[in-house]
């Protein structure tokens, strides 16, 4: 499966034209990035603890700005809590600091991108138990292992469980 083609076509569907001030990384926060989405960062970083500021935020903005995954392209365009997905209550990727975007998403378009993100992400967590990967995401939160992976997940990926996962 080709996940970084997937990722182009959602993040094709996102504005770039978010007036994100200088500086301001209060929405660089925990953020799961795909396998595929790490891969393309040359020099990896990891954050000192859950929670903190992501390492690549800086005054002068993201230091990965062109390979930063699609949550973080999506913070601010939109100006809605989504909703809940699976064990994430109140999905929100409003502004912290309450800027409008100057082309807002609906609340429609922003939650379709998430959810397919987010499918990409389970996807490929599947793809990589298929292969016996050690490691099955990562990004500066750390690596997240195979021994870390939801039951359900790897049920899924040695065939044992066949319904989608709600």
């Amino acid at each position: 499966m080709n996940y970084g083609r997937q990722i182009r076509r959602l993040i094709k569907r996102i504005p770039t034209d978010f007036p994100c001030p200088p500086g301001c990384s209060l929405c660089c926060r925990s953020h799961g990035w795909t396998w595929t989405e790490w891969e393309a960062v040359e020099r990896k970083k990891l954050a000192h603890e859950s929670g903190s500021v992501c390492p690549y935020a800086s005054n002068d903005g993201c230091r990965v700005y062109a390979f930063r995954p699609v949550i973080c392209r999506l913070y601010g365009n939109c100006m809605e809590v989504l909703g809940d997905y699976r064990d994430q209550k109140n999905v929100n990727v409003k502004c912290p600091l309450g800027i409008e975007p100057r082309s807002p998403l609906t609340r429609e378009e922003a939650w379709d991108i998430f959810r397919q993100y987010m499918e990409i992400m389970r996807r490929e967590h599947i793809d990589l138990l298929n292969d016996n990967a050690v490691i099955l995401r990562a990004g500066p939160y750390g690596a997240f292992h195979r021994d870390s992976v939801p039951v359900e997940l790897v049920l899924l990926a040695n065939g044992t469980e066949s319904h989608e996962l709600s």
